[in-house]
């Protein structure tokens, strides 16, 4: 009798559809006019179409849901601003100059303006929430960090005034908590 174990290509493929069902489910819901505190699990998995079961299968509660929405996001973000021609930040690499720049900020800001309610919910939750709050902070120490390295790097090939001071230039928060 042939084996009836799943594959692991079939948990990956099932995980990957649960994640995209209940992912679309919280945007169609945000979409609609509710706030995130307003959007209960019955509604995210009524919405889906899946088991509450399902539900905690794949995720620990709703906090863990909005963070993996949001580094999906951000996976999202990252993977099409770098993967256009324009994907370029630097004004003196990019092909078109300062155009292809002003091209590659109108698509990301079109990309936030597409996902603002999901966006939304992100800040709004991280205000009162530790997990999505540990998610949200992380994403920006991330950037802040490539930006202090990229202005650094600038300095040293004298391409930025060595005046300019990359932590504070970097900072993406002007909040007592940022300073060193």
């Amino acid at each position: 009798m042939p084996s009836i174990t799943r594959t692991s290509s079939d948990f990956e493929e099932n995980r990957a559809k649960v994640e995209s069902a209940v992912f679309e489910a919280v945007r169609a819901l945000l979409d609609g006019g509710l706030k995130y505190t307003e959007i209960s699990v019955q509604k995210i998995i009524t919405e889906a179409g899946i088991a509450r079961s399902t539900f905690y299968a794949h995720f620990w509660d709703k906090p863990d849901l909005l963070s993996r929405l949001g580094r999906a996001l951000s996976r999202g973000f990252f993977e099409e601003a770098t993967s256009d021609a324009v994907g370029v930040w630097d004004a003196v690499a990019s092909p078109d100059g300062p155009h292809g720049i002003a091209d590659l900020l109108e698509k990301g800001i079109a990309r936030h303006r597409k996902h603002f309610s999901v966006l939304s919910a992100i800040s709004e939750t991280a205000t009162y929430d530790a997990t999505v709050h540990n998610f949200y902070t992380s994403g920006l120490e991330a950037f802040e960090k490539r930006v202090v390295e990229d202005l650094e790097l600038r300095q040293r090939n004298g391409m930025t005034d060595n005046r300019l001071d990359p932590v504070l230039a970097g900072r993406s928060s002007s909040g007592e908590e940022n300073r060193p």
